[in-house]
């Protein structure tokens, strides 16, 4: 009775991982199958472990036959199958999950396919195989997936021109009649046949596919075909099988049919080019002695065309070795020159900075002077001056602290790159911060500057200044510019009172975050230093990691007055897109397609706007925000994945409809405003098509006055600080 699978399985020598590959066979839950293993001449207990396992499972058959290599017992396998499919599968390899067969068997029947394509991971015998044959580590994965039903020259076609055909037979399902009407067989006594047979395979095949799983465990070890020199035989086999496949396409293919006969050529440009390097390594003996094992054709013909392809090896071996050259010598052309951009960079931040330093030194100064001018020169003060003569003359000798000990505040870690959340975040903290104290008390460094003053900050800072660190989504190892800032400034300036203002942790799950995290626990322990978190899990996970005080409170820009106040909805039009396109996005471009497709059918004009675009410095980010407001409250309604377009439609009154990141902040601050109606959160695209067709008011005010007072517990650490 004609079984439904046939898995052919050539045997030799094999006995290590025999058991294994028979196993996972047996063990399939599709039963219908029949287990041909043509044992090839094995000279060790390949065949003991093959009758062992033929008594236990009666679906196992042996043929036994004189060694004739792996093409001979192919062949005799699929001559004695009787499946509807074959699945030839070698001795040394298996099987990938239980169900590999019943998945294959179902795609094949439900899409009358001849050929299935599938994918294989890799196994490597021990760590030295692995680091010799580092090249299939990832070999047989494809890059793309192929989801048509095609002729096989089109699915091939595709294939190729990705490079993501795999020339191997154990990675593919056919169809046995398929197989048989067509009289393809293995090549016999060449290596390499896998590209002969599965380039014939996909020029006759007329219903062919991919599914993109891996069904097989290939086994790379030592003293296998793949991993044992063998120069004469590969290059014998490469030379018969580009002559089979030229007397093939002679017979069954014409030139002219594209684009499938050039990439059918490519392949066996390909093998032509793998010869070609194979004798170009040889010696003029060894050459000689290649030619001599040439029987069919003559050894004249032989040698004119490995020569040929040997010249072209050379070639391309010389160009290529031109072009390593030329790269090398440009980029370390590149790389002086961007030393010296650099160095000449630095060397104009350093004058800018100190300049800036001296004047606000000096203007201090200045303004000191002019006060004790003015003092010096009022009545009260000469009669103070005589009357207080001799109490002065005691206390000469003591100074007079109260201005040296004037308390400073320094808002440490501020942007100068695009991101307009944190520029927004920068002028809301000093905002914040004035509220508190004097304008002239507060000093701001940025990210940059940090680096090239720090050395006079140290002069200057005393036990007394209160340090004030950035905020925003950066306590991780995801942007750790502002991480390696506080852990710095924490090791310098360790008894001063320390404000880490509201933030986000992420510490990626893998060696890299743990590595991070471990850094970032040291370094936050320390005295006088608060924490503040601005959604939940950041909190919690503060207090439960870090050794030190942490504070719940809102991400700062909800403690900011709105720019431009609440529009008219008569003078908006039409919706804005602000996605992400960082290493924090976690939309599919697939749903960034179906967010455009069900927003277009609702508003005509669709625009899309990003809360990150040109470099800004401090000068600059007002200009560029209030550029930014002007475009965001044009709109009717925006829809956004980016924490701060959710909040700056929240202070501008937009009707906005939100989705989360990566790891899930914008969630934690739309816990702060799912009191807003105008502000309503997602968990997926396909919410989006309720909302988008949501009656929303004329007119949404933000209640900045109740937010303020959620900063309340923040604002009392700044002063007692």
């Amino acid at each position: 009775m004609e079984k439904k699978i046939s898995v052919v399985i050539p045997v030799y020598n094999v006995e290590k991982y025999l058991a294994e590959c028979l196993d996972s066979v047996i063990g399939q839950s599709f039963r219908d199958i029949e287990i041909i293993c043509v044992n090839d001449g094995s000279k060790d207990g390949s065949r003991d472990i093959l009758a062992a396992y033929a008594k236990k499972d009666s679906r196992i058959v042996i043929f036994d036959k004189t060694n004739g290599g792996l093409s001979s017992a192919r062949n005799t396998g699929l001559d004695a199958a009787t499946g509807k499919y074959v699945l030839f599968l070698d001795s040394d390899d298996l099987l990938h999950a239980s169900d590999a067969l019943s998945v294959l068997y179902q795609k094949a029947e439900d899409n009358s396919l001849e050929q299935l394509f599938f994918d294989a991971e890799v196994i490597f015998e021990n760590d030295d195989v692995k680091e010799k044959n580092s090249n299939y580590i990832d070999y047989y994965k494809r890059k793309n997936n192929y989801e048509d039903i095609t002729a096989g020259r089109e699915l091939f076609s595709m294939l190729q021109s990705n490079w993501d055909f795999k020339p191997n037979a154990c990675m593919q399902f056919f169809l046995r009649s398929f197989l048989t009407d067509n009289e393809l067989t293995f090549c016999e006594n060449i290596l390499h046949e896998d590209e002969v047979f599965t380039l014939e395979c996909v020029a006759l095949s007329k219903r062919a596919a991919y599914i993109n799983m891996p069904c097989l465990i290939r086994r790379i070890r030592d003293n296998s075909i793949m991993t044992t020199a063998q120069k004469a035989g590969s290059i014998y086999g490469y030379y018969y099988g580009i002559r089979k496949l030229i007397d093939f396409a002679e017979q069954h293919l014409s030139i002219m049919e594209e684009p499938f006969a050039g990439f059918y050529l490519q392949r066996i440009g390909v093998m032509m080019e793998l010869a070609g390097r194979l004798y170009y390594k040889e010696n003029e003996t060894e050459k000689k002695q290649v030619a001599a094992g040439i029987k069919d054709r003559s050894k004249f013909e032989f040698a004119a065309d490995m020569l040929a392809w040997e010249k072209i090896v050379s070639l391309k071996e010389r160009l290529q070795y031109y072009i390593t050259e030329k790269k090398s010598q440009q980029e370390k052309l590149k790389a002086a020159q961007n030393k010296i951009q650099n160095l000449s960079e630095q060397l104009k931040k350093e004058k800018e900075t100190t300049a800036k330093i001296r004047k606000e030194l000096s203007d201090e100064l200045n303004i000191e002077k002019r006060k004790l001018e003015h003092i010096k020169k009022s009545t009260s003060y000469k009669v103070g001056r005589a009357v207080t003569w001799a109490p002065r003359k005691m206390k000469r000798v003591f100074k007079d602290n109260k201005e040296i000990n004037k308390r400073k505040v320094y808002l440490i870690g501020t942007p100068e790159f695009g991101n307009l959340g944190d520029h927004m975040i920068s002028e809301t903290e000093l905002e914040m911060l004035r509220t508190i104290y004097p304008m002239n008390d507060i000093r701001e460094i940025t990210m940059n500057e940090y680096w090239n003053v720090k050395e006079h900050l140290k002069e200057i800072i005393s036990e007394n200044d209160l340090l004030v660190f950035h905020g925003g989504g950066n306590v991780g190892n995801l942007w750790p510019k502002s991480e390696y800032i506080r852990r710095d400034a924490f090791s310098v300036w360790y008894k001063q009172k320390k404000i880490v203002m509201p933030q986000s942790i992420c510490f990626t799950d893998d060696e890299d975050g743990e590595k991070e995290l471990e850094e970032s626990r040291k370094a936050y322990k320390v005295p006088n230093l608060l924490l503040c978190c601005r959604d939940e899990a950041s909190y919690r996970f503060a207090q439960k990691t870090f050794p030190c005080d942490s504070l719940y409170v809102p991400d700062t820009v909800m403690f900011h007055k709105p720019l431009l106040g609440n529009r008219e909805k008569s003078i908006r039009e039409g919706a804005i897109l602000c996605l992400r396109n960082d290493k924090e996005k976690a939309l599919t471009e697939q749903e960034k397609t179906d967010i455009i497709n069900i927003v277009s059918r609702k508003y005509s004009k669709v625009e899309e706007l990003d809360t990150v675009g040109e470099k800004m410095t401090r000068e600059t980010r007002k200009e560029g925000l209030r550029r930014f407001f002007d475009r965001l409250c044009a709109a009717e309604i925006v829809v956004t994945d980016r924490l701060h377009g959710m909040i700056f439609c929240a202070l501008e009154g937009i009707p906005c409809i939100a989705m989360d990141n990566s790891y899930q902040k914008v969630l934690g601050a739309y816990k702060w405003l799912e009191t807003l109606d105008y502000i309503h959160y997602i968990t997926n695209v396909k919410e989006l098509s309720k909302w988008i067709d949501y009656s929303w008011k004329e007119n949404y005010v933000y209640p900045y006055k109740k937010y303020r007072e959620k900063f309340e517990p923040l604002l009392q650490k700044l002063q007692k600080q």
